[in-house]
Parts: structure tokens; C-alpha cells; sequence
């Protein structure tokens, strides 16, 4: 007889499963203790016990461990209930593509459909308190910026994060200032700025989807701008309304991003 530490070991389960199995019915006990109600294993149930095993480690659930316990005690049988879990399994893969394909497709329809109806408007942004950095670097560093920022503000943090754009074109490393916007003066570290956004003039549209895509509509700033004659000023600002969160990335076509350009001021 074994303890059922001892049949643990000797078995490869752990005690939590072997007491989940006694309690399902699956591998119970060949005696237990009147007094201390512990469970004891006979050597005749060591090949159950790795059979279960195998089968659980091939995915298979209680339920269906039960019904091939209970009508097969051949080892030799394991590899046709295998080949039937398999088929189910290829099913079930085969379906859920297909549900994946479907989704997809009307995604990138509808993606397709906001992508080509940008709105520009004018509009005049409001005095803003925030905390902020500066770096020089990759666009896709400003999230750890971003992380360093809230961290700071805590539960003064107030709206959207925002990033400022001080070049005129597209560059590898970029000169960013990250900003989160606060409720009130709190107290900063190095390098973290405690100061307001002035009210900008300037013109606006929103973004739905992938940041690698918002080229678009910046291009359709740029178009609006040139329509309108106006001229465009530093920096730009991005307003990330819906992005990824600090754990997951989630759906990126549902992320949305307010861009603003000032009009440059006429002297």
C-alpha cells in the first residue's frame, strides 16, 4: 500500500489531482483511513493512474477519461480514442478559421470604409496641466514612457495620454515629449516637467485603427490644409482616446487617436 504522497511520486501526479480524481470518481482510493481519513494506493492501480495521466496530458476531460476508463482497460486502444480526439480537435481548429476569416474580413471592410472618411475640423485646443518627458528615439519607446508618467501622476492622472511631435517629417529616432494630463500640481522627478499646454488653433481629425496606418490620416490633414491654404506649425499632437492597455495590446483596429496640427500663425 501506498500513501498517497508516496503514489504521487511514483505516478507523476500530484496530490491536488489525485484528490480532484478521488473526488470525481475517476481513481478512488483502495482504502482510507477510518481515523485519519487518509487515502491508500494498491500497486494494481499504478497503470490506471498512468493511463489517466496520459490521457490528460493529450487534453482529454474528465468526463471523457471516464468513459474510455470505463470501457477500455487495454493500453493498446489509447491510440484510436487519440485519432477521434484528433478529428475532433481538426474540427473544431477548422471552424474557428473559418469564424476568424469571416471576422476578419468584415473587420478590414469596415477598417477600409473609416479609413477613406476622415473628418477634418478646426478647433482650438483647451489650457491643459500635465506631466511630461522628452526623449529623442523610437515612436513605439513612448509607451514606456508613458508607463514611467502614470506611475508618477497615480491617481491624479486625468484624460488621455498625449504625445507632442517637434519634427516636421518622419524620423528613426524622433524628438518626442510624452505627456499625461493631471487634475492638479503634483510634485515631479528629474527629467518629468510639471507644466500647462497652452490653447492651440488648429485642425483635427480622428484616427480609427493601427498606428501603422495613421499615415493616413495625417495625409488627410495635409490635403485639408492645402484646400484651405492654411500653414501648418510644430508641435504636432497625437491624443491616444483608445489604445493598448499596460498589459494587453487588445484589438488595434479599435484603437482610436485624436491628431492635431497647429495653423501657423500669420505675422
Amino acid at each position: 500500500m501506498y500513501k498517497i504522497g508516496e503514489f504521487s511520486r511514483i505516478t507523476e501526479l500530484t496530490v491536488k489531482a489525485l484528490r480532484h480524481y478521488h473526488e470525481e470518481g475517476l481513481l478512488v482510493p483502495f482504502e482510507i483511513g477510518s481515523l485519519t481519513s487518509y487515502r491508500y494506493y494498491n500497486a494494481n492501480q499504478i497503470g490506471q493512474a498512468k493511463k489517466i495521466k496520459l490521457l490528460r496530458d493529450c487534453d482529454f476531460s474528465i468526463k471523457e477519461v471516464k468513459e474510455i476508463i470505463n470501457h477500455s482497460n487495454d493500453l493498446e486502444d489509447i491510440p484510436f480514442y487519440l485519432d477521434e480526439k484528433i478529428t475532433s480537435i481538426l474540427k473544431d481548429v477548422k471552424k474557428v478559421n473559418e469564424i476568424k476569416m469571416k471576422l476578419l474580413s468584415q473587420s478590414n471592410k469596415n477598417r477600409g470604409e473609416i479609413m477613406c472618411s476622415y473628418k477634418v475640423t478646426k478647433k482650438k485646443t483647451e489650457k491643459q496641466m500635465v506631466i511630461s518627458t522628452k526623449y529623442i528615439g523610437k515612436y513605439e519607446d513612448c509607451g514606456k514612457y508613458m508607463g514611467i508618467l502614470y506611475k508618477i501622476a497615480k491617481q491624479h492622472a486625468s484624460g488621455a495620454p498625449i504625445n507632442l511631435y517637434y519634427d516636421a517629417e518622419y524620423k528613426v529616432n524622433a524628438s518626442i515629449e510624452v505627456c499625461v494630463p493631471v487634475k492638479k500640481e503634483i510634485k515631479v522627478k528629474k527629467d518629468i516637467s510639471l507644466k500647462e499646454l497652452p490653447d492651440v488653433e488648429g485642425i483635427s481629425t480622428i484616427h480609427v485603427g493601427p498606428y501603422e496606418k495613421i499615415g493616413n490620416a495625417y495625409q488627410a490633414l495635409s490635403d485639408y490644409a492645402k484646400d484651405k491654404g492654411l500653414k501648418l506649425d510644430l508641435p504636432t499632437r497625437e491624443e491616444y482616446l483608445k489604445g493598448p492597455g499596460m498589459l494587453f495590446k487588445g484589438n488595434p483596429n479599435k484603437y482610436q487617436t485624436e491628431l492635431f496640427m497647429p495653423i501657423k500663425k500669420s505675422k
